[in-house]
């Protein structure tokens, strides 16, 4: 066997790889031979991967790679050499997010095999999807200034495979100057695969943005100025405006326009802009002074109506010339026509007017004397007035004045109070007597008759007694009366520093009686040096702040009694007294009776040292 000698009887056995040849030869040396191989090794396999390495970014290939499985056998032969599952020795894989693992088998002619295995990145051999703009209109016209803005402009795209990069789609190419440009949006994904998209786009001049508002209306006369000329544009340049700055218009509504130029002409076209412009009529200036007062009665004239404007015309008034107005706040107005009615108003304007009521003319011929204890009449009272009205008077008509100068006030009130003023005045009368006053001794008695005022002043003095007849009157401003005194019937009494000496009894006078007066008043206490009596006097009575040393009766009386601070020494009694009675601060050292008294009772202040009776007071 294979040229070695081998005794065997019943067979042989062939090993060892290899080639084998086996020589029978029987023992008539006849031979036979035959041939063997044996192949027990396994065949050789190994790989190739093309591109051996990823030709992509971040370990993926972009190319489709190629796996080749080579197969060696150096005893059998190689029978076959396979991609698993395949039937080639390689296979071109396709696209593919993960890694995979390729296996290959090799196969001898004796059997034999033996296997190979690599493992293969990702695979993404197909670009992203082409790209999408946004924020830019293809083929778009845009106005300078006006192109979107490079950071608003973006593309968009796809890979479903790598995914696209952190970057993913960039555009390029962007410029806003005046002309035509292309965009390029270039999509890139993870494993270097990228897709182009193109975009035209036109930038042309720009029109400026003039803003000009509405002028305000101006009046005519005004010229035109920066208030009204006043454009701006949005870039800059200059303005012509026509009309010019300094022109006056026409009352209307004027149109203005201006032209732009921009400074920059090569990315800006001029522009221009109207705007109408109202010009009011101009209202002229009226000067009307207030006019002074005026008197009811007083007509209107040139001296009132004196208005003048600062342009010609003519003036209407109302009320008009001649016109005669009540007494008040007046109103006068006047309208104003315009010779140049086309850019001037009409005008008005109104003053206010004072129209003084008018003191009304009133005569009052006033006597300067009267008797005392003649009552005031129309021969005192005796004013007139050249317009109607009626007269008061104070005091009024009746009132007996007492002696000396005594005032007499007048208010005479027109009918008519709406344009004559309340006309008021006073006078002063004399009240004294038919003859001197006696300041000397009278040694006989007196009688005082009918329309006689006697009077007896300091230092006078009558040692009998004094009787006044009816309608006769007595004022004393100090002397004595020794004697009684007997009033009957007199017109009027008035007694002020005086002493009587004996009894005094005073009946029915028909105007005032007074004895003393209170402090300031100017008629000082009288001295009673007996008895006071007083009855049925009409005119009223006052007894103050006398010194009284009799007793005191007064009954039947009208008109008021008022007893005040007297001293009196002996009792007091008033009875059926009416007008009202008054009885305060007396001193009275004995007993006081007062009853029936009507018209009003007042009872205090008094010092009373005898008894007090007060009984059917009111």
């Amino acid at each position: 066997m294979d040229g070695e000698p081998v005794n065997a009887t019943s067979g042989i056995t062939v090993s060892g790889d290899g080639a084998h040849i086996v020589v029978a030869r029987d023992s008539a040396g006849n031979t036979a031979s035959a041939a063997f191989l044996i192949d027990t090794t396994s065949p050789l396999i190994s790989h190739v991967v093309s591109p051996a390495t990823p030709d992509g970014t971040h370990g993926w290939y972009k190319t489709a790679p190629t796996v080749t499985f080579n197969c060696s056998d150096n005893l059998s032969g190689v029978y076959r050499c396979l991609v698993d599952g395949g039937a080639s020795n390689h296979v071109t894989l396709g696209d593919s997010g993960s890694t995979r693992t390729i296996s290959g088998t090799a196969t001898d002619n004796a059997a034999n095999t033996s296997h190979d295995s690599v493992m293969v990145t990702m695979v993404d051999s197909t670009a992203p999807a082409t790209p999408t703009f946004s924020g830019i209109t293809s083929g778009g016209t845009y106005s300078f200034g006006a192109v979107p803005a490079s950071s608003a402009i973006s593309c968009s795209s796809s890979d479903l495979l790598s995914g696209l990069t952190v970057a993913g789609c960039v555009v390029t190419g962007y410029s806003s100057a005046v002309g035509t440009h292309t965009l390029t949006a270039t999509a890139t994904d993870n494993a270097g695969n990228t897709s182009l998209a193109n975009l035209t786009y036109t930038v042309v001049k720009a029109d400026p943005t003039i803003t000009w508002n509405q002028p305000g209306p101006i009046v005519y006369g005004t010229a035109l100025s920066a208030t009204q000329l006043n454009a701006t544009a949005s870039v800059p340049g200059t303005f012509v405006y026509n009309p010019a700055a300094g022109a006056i218009l026409q009352a209307g509504v004027q149109t203005l326009s201006v032209t732009f130029t921009p400074t920059d002409t090569a990315d800006y076209n001029p522009a221009t802009k109207t705007v109408s412009l109202t010009v009011n009529k101009a209202t002229p200036t009226i000067t009307w002074n207030q006019p002074a007062a005026i008197v009811y009665g007083t007509a209107l004239s040139a001296t009132q109506l004196n208005a003048t404007a600062s342009v010609p015309g003519t003036f209407v008034y109302n009320p008009p010339e001649g016109t005669v107005l009540q007494a008040g706040t007046r109103t006068l107005a006047t309208t104003f026509t315009p010779t140049d009615t086309t850019d001037y108003t009409t005008a008005t304007k109104s003053v206010t007017l004072t129209v003084n009521k008018a003191n009304p003319v009133v005569t009052w011929n006033l006597p300067a004397t009267m008797l005392f204890g003649t009552p005031l009449s129309s021969t005192q009272l005796n004013a007139t007035a050249k317009v109607p009205g009626a007269f008061l008077y104070s005091p009024p008509a009746g009132t007996v004045l007492q002696p000396g100068p005594q005032p007499i006030s007048l208010t005479f009130t027109p009918n008519d109070t709406a344009n004559y003023n309340v006309y008021s005045t006073s006078k002063t009368i004399n009240v004294g007597s038919s003859q001197p006053c006696l300041s000397t001794t009278l040694s006989s008695p007196l009688t005082i008759k009918s329309g006689t005022a006697y009077c007896i002043q300091a230092g006078g003095l009558v040692k009998g007694s004094v009787t006044v007849q009816s309608g006769g009157s007595l004022f004393m401003t100090g002397g004595t009366i020794s004697g009684s005194l007997t009033s009957t019937g007199a017109t009027a009494l008035s007694f002020c520093g005086a002493s009587l000496n004996s009894t005094v009894s005073i009946s029915g006078t028909t105007g005032p009686v007074r004895i003393g007066g209170p402090g300031g008043s100017g008629c000082a206490g009288v001295k009673v040096a007996s008895s006071l009596t007083l009855k049925s006097n009409t005119g009223g009575i006052s007894v103050v702040g006398n010194t009284l040393s009799g007793t005191v009766l007064a009954t039947g009386n009208t008109h008021g009694l008022f007893f005040s601070a007297n001293k009196v020494s002996g009792s007091v009694t008033f009875d059926t007294n009416s007008g009202g009675v008054t009885f305060t601060n007396n001193t009275v050292t004995s007993f006081v009776s007062i009853s029936n008294s009507t018209g009003g009772f007042v009872f205090s202040g008094n010092s009373i040292s005898g008894k007090v009776t007060l009984k059917n007071n009111s």
